[in-house]
């Protein structure tokens, strides 16, 4: 059996930080928007859920999102509110 010892005045260690944060919705405002690419379905139900990730934070309940594909065949996020 390992015996487990308690140490005293260990300093703790930094956060290392989380991953980058690969898309801007904490930086936009209403009417901004962004394009991530060709259309592809797969990567635009990703989006939906990375927006979804996004707004489930408590901070973020009130923020809006719209992911369309435009006219041309491109993927775009806009936030509405």
């Amino acid at each position: 059996m390992t015996t487990i010892s308690i140490e005293k005045n260990i300093p703790q260690t930094k956060i290392q930080g989380g991953a980058h944060r690969k898309y801007p919705f904490s930086e936009m405002v209403k009417g901004d928007s962004f394009d991530f690419g060709e259309y592809d379905r797969i990567k635009m139900q990703s989006m939906y859920g990375c927006v979804y990730y996004f707004l489930s934070k408590k901070e973020n309940a009130k923020k809006k999102f719209v992911c369309r594909k435009t006219e041309d065949g491109r993927m775009r996020v806009w936030r509405t509110k």
